[in-house]
Order: C-alpha cells, then structure tokens, then sequence
C-alpha cells in the first residue's frame, strides 16, 4: 500500500484510499495461494455504471492508471515485502 502511496505521490496523480463492504474481487484469495502469502494490492479506476451495456469512465483516469502501473513496477524491485521477522 505505501509503495502504490508513494507511487502516487512521485508521480503527481491524485489518488483516494476506498473502502467497500462487502465486495470481493480475486484480490481477495491470491494472499491465501501459499502459506506465506502473497503481497496485493487492489487498484480502481473510477466508473459509471459498472456492469451494463453504458459503463463509462475518463480516459485521463484510465492513462493516469497506466503511468501509476509503470512507477509502481520501477519501485518493485526495492520493496521489502518481507512478513516480521524470518
């Protein structure tokens, strides 16, 4: 989560942190895919009428997205994703 912050942040885009009740996206199982877990992170992309034939969104946000994901992929290779101590 600090790294996509941080991500953010270097790379000047506006980003709010979500909370939803309630939902569950394949995010949610990938942690319990091995016994030390596994490190994840949901990213959204505000939408309109999420599922139906008219869902839109602003292709700024969608570009925006884009950039995040390659800073975010630039840092990876610095993180500690380490869980307490070995």
């Amino acid at each position: 989560l600090k790294a996509a912050e941080e991500s953010a942040k270097s790379s000047c885009k506006k980003y709010q942190f979500e909370v939803i009740v309630g939902l569950i996206n394949d995010g949610a199982f990938v942690p319990m895919a091995s016994k030390d877990g596994v490190a994840t992170i949901g990213l959204s992309i505000p939408v309109r009428y999420t599922h139906s034939a008219i869902e839109m969104g602003q292709l700024s946000d969608l570009v925006d997205m884009g950039n995040l994901l390659v800073q975010l992929a630039n840092s990876l290779a610095y993180l500690d994703l380490n869980r307490g101590s070995q």
